[in-house]
């Protein structure tokens, strides 16, 4: 028969649902050569007949069936510029005391699905197309939506005919004769236009074969997923509970804010390395501009984010570090990070008792004439409008941290502050990853100080470091 992965010849061995079972054992055919039950789009010469096919009807049921708000799922669409660039589609029900929901998705230009599975929170690919697994029926829920829908794919006979069909559902099926005309026109129709869409031009639905011809519907990938690549701009029935975006965008683009949100620091040529680079033309997501708008409006600098791995919170964390023209550090969590962890870490001394450079500190003279210049011999950095007090501090704190490095030269090991330390040191973005992880007690306890007005941790060896004002933790 068909040519399609889903119009295969076992496909119409599938047993029919009820009442079109019924029907056909009474009848003793599943074939009508009735006029009113051929599509306009069989151009068969001779013989011209109907077929029942049974993924096609339970297609059409469960269609109906999320239109009507029977079962949950959602029917929608994504356009960008006036063109129809993705057909949505998400399809629940419960197995056991889990969730499942189907997703399809469907490119009309190349004629390509995919698809992927949610079941509870562990995503999966859909079951291969084959005589002892699916049947295709989602693409086929999705390919019938798209003959609804005001646009491209809309086919006059196919909506005219599926609200009938729709009707008699809702019913019940009380008059099974009656809606088998339907049944068979729905299932000619679509079958001729997806085998048939190149001789049909514009009355077809382009489908390209090869993207399920092993059987495997082409899985979307978590990454976009999450990144809501994916989101339907329009949603035409039900509601979408996974394809819906978790990243809501601004419709702005880095390149369009940068210059609102960019705080002009001067920043060492190794700070300038770590300020991220992501492509300028990337969207703006609402999350991202909110934690800037607080940060420019407001003292507040400490963020958390929510959500599943994948769903774009270190793209956001080093997209607000850009926005701002920050370094971004990131500190990783895991079941054992304990409270020293958070602060340092013992590496080996690969350099051994190499000599350090004497460092050229400043007078007293020089800090009483140019508080300013006197730290920049120390730190690099020039600050120009930096007090007395607060210059001679950060001096002391940067000798005494030189110093104490320096005495672990002849060590096998050596202590190195952690990223979050030393984003504190300077304006910085710090990313903390993942901190529910952590199992050992206590543990979380002394980012307390950091993250509360104090501002301030104190390291093993017993150095006082005090949050930047303008370092933003998430």
């Amino acid at each position: 028969m068909g040519h399609t992965k889903f119009f295969e010849t076992w496909t119409f061995n599938r047993p029919l649902p009820e009442p079109f079972a019924s029907e056909v054992a009474k009848a003793g055919k599943k074939t009508s050569m009735e006029p009113g039950s051929i599509s306009k789009h069989n151009h068969m010469s001779r013989g011209k007949r109907a077929t029942l096919h049974a993924p096609t009807l339970r297609a059409l049921i469960a269609v109906s069936e999320i239109i009507d708000g029977a079962v949950t799922g959602a029917f929608g669409l994504q356009s960008e510029n006036g063109r129809v660039k993705w057909y949505c589609m998400e399809c629940a029900r419960t197995v056991g005391t889990i969730r499942e929901t189907r997703i399809i998705l469907y490119d009309p230009i190349d004629g390509r699905c995919k698809g992927m599975m949610k079941n509870g929170t562990v995503l999966s690919s859909l079951p291969v197309i084959s005589d002892k697994g699916g049947s295709g029926k989602e693409i086929l829920m999705l390919f019938a939506y798209a003959s609804l829908k005001q646009g491209m794919l809309h086919d006059v006979e196919f909506a005219a005919a599926f609200e009938r069909f729709s009707e008699e559902r809702k019913k019940g099926f009380p008059n099974p004769e009656k809606v088998m005309t339907q049944a068979f026109l729905l299932c000619d129709n679509l079958y001729r236009r997806i085998e048939n869409s190149d001789s049909l031009g514009v009355d077809g639905i382009p489908f390209d074969n090869s993207c399920v011809s092993l059987g495997n519907v082409p899985i979307i990938t978590q990454a976009r997923l999450g990144s809501g690549y994916y989101a339907p701009t329009e949603t035409s029935f039900g509601i979408f509970q996974v394809l819906k975006s978790s990243a809501r965008k601004t419709g702005r683009t880095i390149a369009d804010l940068k210059n609102k949100y960019r705080r002009n620091f001067l920043l060492t040529e190794e700070e300038r390395n770590l300020v991220p680079k992501l492509p300028e033309n990337y969207d703006v997501p609402e999350e991202v501009s909110d934690i800037l708008e607080a940060v420019l409006n407001t003292p507040m600098r400490v963020f958390m984010s929510a959500g599943e791995s994948g769903t774009g919170k270190t793209t956001n964390a080093r997209m607000v570090a850009q926005m701002l023209g920050l370094p971004y550090y990131s500190f990783t969590c895991g079941e054992g990070t304990d409270e020293v962890d958070l602060v340092s870490s013992m590496i080996p001394n690969i350099g051994g008792n190499k000599a350090e450079e004497t460092a050229a500190f400043p007078t007293y003279e020089d800090m009483m004439m140019d508080p300013a210049s006197a730290l920049e011999r120390v730190t690099g950095i020039y600050e120009e409008e930096i007090d007395k007090e607060t210059a001679f501090q950060e001096i002391l704190s940067r000798i005494y941290q030189k110093g104490y490095q320096s005495g672990q030269g002849g060590k096998d090991y050596i202590m190195v502050e952690s990223s979050i330390v030393t984003g504190c040191r300077r304006p910085s973005i710090i990313e903390i990853q993942e901190p529910s992880v952590i199992t050992k007690p206590g543990t979380l306890v002394r980012l307390n100080g950091l993250l509360d007005d104090g501002a301030s941790i104190t390291l093993t060896s017993g150095e006082v470091v005090r949050r930047n004002p303008e370092t933003v933790i998430l």
